[in-house]
């Protein structure tokens, strides 16, 4: 793997909004290692004593990288990297189904609105803008930048099923699925890969089960892909690249590509609260093909972030799917028939009047107002699930319907 560049990092607002946290994540090359028992520091280890309720299998981590200023990375040794604080940044290693990815921590007491622009290149952090506005933008973002707690991953049977209910022809459009709810930018192909970010900000709803039951569940996210590849493959699989949170505020990210799977994968170091302000940023790079995703509070600054290429056999192209940028809350899939048709979990409902507000996104780091979109509402079984207020320009509410 190896550390994605920016290609450019313009902040660009659809409507008027409080604050956001862009903060640290990375992957990069890195040396072959043997497989040593690591701990993870307990000054990483945050408050949190216990996993997400839907993990079904901690991550292990394999090993950890020092990071150098200039990017350069090196093998810790098992004491390096459970030492509780550090000199350098480290890279943690995580096995996820066959593959890597990694989650990078600066070193101690750094900050980012005093770092070097060699050090935010290092450390995967948005790049130190020239234009005026635009570094006022980033220094209030970076000045309350703070590190997450442990760095950590874990397995969950959930899944953001890939929806193939119409196969639109034209833009400007609004189109039912079983699970989806929100909107997307599309480019009127199928197979043109257009899209390479999506950024998206809500406000992390708290949730109520009745009238559904215990196990209800809804996540919310932005990604890449999902809806044309589906579609276009003889066998109903597709592409997709996303991260959000789900109804209890777990962060966690997902990669699919044909006859590969990641389910949700749940960063343990830190989650949203209701009332949160939360954002979700997904990047892939078409030079390197890898993605990067990113994930911020930025009500308590705390940010998760991790990033891969080659993963479960799949080189980084055979996730991304780049002719829709989408931003979606959804019931997940908890398994599937004897058939392989896909079981949802009931749809939690938010707390309130049922809606879930989302006051910022953009695509390809433009208002998403520069892009043709197609509006989704979730209808199943006939029951109508979610809508949503998403008209491709304005901030949007998405409404609970029923489970």
């Amino acid at each position: 793997m190896r550390s994605t560049r920016w290609a450019s990092w313009r902040a660009k607002m659809v409507v008027m909004t409080a604050g956001a946290a862009l903060a640290v994540a990375g992957s990069g090359a890195t040396p072959a290692h043997a497989a040593p028992v690591w701990r993870l520091p307990d000054a990483l280890r945050g408050d949190r004593t216990t996993l997400p309720g839907q993990c079904v299998s901690t991550a292990p981590l394999t090993h950890v990288d020092h990071i150098r200023p200039d990017g350069i990375r090196q093998a810790a040794t098992p004491a390096q990297g459970a030492a509780s604080t550090d000199s350098q940044a480290r890279a943690y290693y995580f096995r996820i189904g066959g593959g890597e990815v990694a989650q990078i921590v600066p070193p101690a007491g750094w900050k980012p609105l005093t770092a070097t622009d060699q050090e935010l290149k290092a450390y995967d952090f948005p790049p130190r803008p020239t234009d005026p506005a635009d570094l006022a933008h980033w220094t209030d973002l970076m000045s309350t930048w703070k590190r997450a707690g442990r760095p950590g991953m874990c397995s969950t049977n959930l899944s953001n099923a890939l929806p193939h209910q119409v196969t639109p022809s034209s833009v400007t459009v609004t189109a039912p699925t079983d699970n989806w709810a929100g909107g997307m930018n599309v480019n009127g192909s199928q197979t043109q890969n257009t899209f390479t970010q999506t950024d998206l900000k809500w406000v992390q709803p708290a949730f109520i089960h009745p009238p559904c039951s215990a196990s209800a569940e809804m996540a919310i996210w932005s990604g890449l892909g999902g809806w044309n590849s589906v579609d276009l493959d003889p066998n109903g699989q597709g592409r997709l690249i996303q991260d959000g949170t789900d109804q209890d505020g777990s962060m966690w990210w997902q990669a699919i590509a044909p006859d590969y799977n990641t389910y949700q994968v749940t960063w343990t170091g830190a989650w949203a609260a209701p009332g949160d302000i939360v954002e979700s940023l997904v990047i892939f790079d078409t030079t390197y093909h890898d993605a990067s995703l990113y994930m911020f509070d930025s009500t308590t600054n705390l940010s998760q972030s991790t990033s891969f290429g080659p993963l479960g056999g799949h080189s980084g192209q055979d996730f991304y799917d780049g002719t829709t940028a989408d931003f979606i809350s959804e019931s997940p899939t908890i398994g599937k028939t004897s058939t392989g048709a896909p079981i949802y979990a009931e749809l939690a409902r938010p707390i309130g009047n049922g809606t879930i507000y989302f006051p910022y996104a953009t695509t390809n780091g433009e208002p998403i107002a520069q892009f043709p979109s197609w509006r989704i509402n979730q209808t199943r079984d006939g029951i109508a699930r979610q809508t949503t207020g998403y008209d491709g320009v304005h901030a949007w509410y998405n409404a609970w319907k029923n489970c």
